[in-house]
């Protein structure tokens, strides 16, 4: 069964970048643009296995997105990764409180970032 693996960014060679890579290792790959796309990709598959986010969506942060997320019964658990180009021990402890299940710090380095997916998944 192939992972899918929804990725949540308002930049498109971001989420470009991640596509191709994602899909390059036989991951299936919905993008967003925003939080509200977001959460509409969840309740219309069945099957997400994994969330990327970045913090800074045009509607709401990924905070805010993990929150809501974490309000469907059905994703409780489903892990979500902050993407950020900005890490500290403040927004650690806001992600934390939100829901947030791991980071990557941009840019991103492949074999991190394989190994964090590969780890939250498996």
């Amino acid at each position: 069964m192939t992972a899918t693996i929804l990725v949540a960014s308002h930049s498109n060679d971001i989420r470009q970048s991640i596509h191709k890579n994602l899909t390059g290792r036989g991951y299936k790959v919905l993008d967003a643009v925003n939080g509200q796309e977001a959460l509409l990709k969840l309740s219309n598959h069945e099957q997400i296995d994994l969330i990327l986010t970045d913090n800074k969506l045009p509607d709401m942060d990924g905070f805010q997105l993990t929150r809501q997320i974490r309000k469907i019964k059905v994703f409780q658990f489903l892990p979500v990764v902050m993407l950020t180009s900005q890490k500290s021990s403040q927004l650690e402890t806001e992600g934390l409180a939100a829901g947030i299940t791991g980071w990557l710090c941009q840019p991103i380095d492949d074999e991190q970032f394989f190994t964090v997916i590969k780890r939250l998944m498996y």
